[in-house]
């Protein structure tokens, strides 16, 4: 793809020519068969994309899913990897609505999950993919919002992240999502 932007400053038009890479070949990165797939995100990092999304696969239940592409997309891992619990204490929990933000080799996703609600209440929670050389997998996972028992609704998560590396290593995560908690809902950060 070839995009041509104007000079701002510049008093004649001039072009400028940049090339971004992507593909145009149509590639299935969910390996869910029958399973109804809904709310995908994307962010990159370098030539490496993420991809995350939900879907029904297991019973039926929204789980959250993570695709990993090389190569400005040309090369994907040969499954996805479920980021959320899926089971927990024998019950098939529903978690959904991911969204995702990439800092070089680090990838942060946020979710709405009911894990710890016996009647359906969500949380907000976490993770944290490592792609470095070393890792390449989910390190941490944890919940975000402050409702351990699950008697409010916390959804519709939002994901930003700060990283510099010229500056340094530090990466500032932010997160926001609306919760229930005082009655309507609010939105918290």
């Amino acid at each position: 793809l070839l995009v041509a932007l104007l000079c701002p400053a510049c008093t004649e038009p001039e072009v400028i020519e940049e090339l971004i890479a992507y593909s145009t070949a149509d590639q299935q990165l969910d390996h869910g068969f029958e399973a109804s797939l809904a709310h995908p995100r994307m962010c990159a990092s370098g030539s490496t994309l993420f991809v995350v999304w939900h879907d029904d696969r297991r019973a039926g239940k929204n789980q959250v899913f993570l695709q990993v592409g090389r190569a400005g997309g040309s090369s994907w891992l040969e499954s996805e990897v479920q980021v959320s619990a899926g089971t927990v204490d024998d019950r098939e929990t529903v978690a959904e609505n991911p969204e995702i933000a990439c800092a070089g080799d680090q990838v942060y996703i946020l979710w709405e999950d009911d894990r710890e609600s016996e009647i359906g209440h969500r949380n907000i929670w976490f993770a944290t993919w490592d792609d470095s050389a070393e890792q390449r997998r989910i390190v941490d996972t944890r919940r975000v919002n402050q409702d351990p028992e699950g008697e409010y609704d916390a959804i519709t998560p939002a994901i930003a992240v700060d990283y510099d590396p010229s500056v340094g290593p530090d990466r500032e995560i932010y997160m926001a999502w609306a919760d229930d908690r005082a009655g309507a809902y609010d939105i918290h950060f």
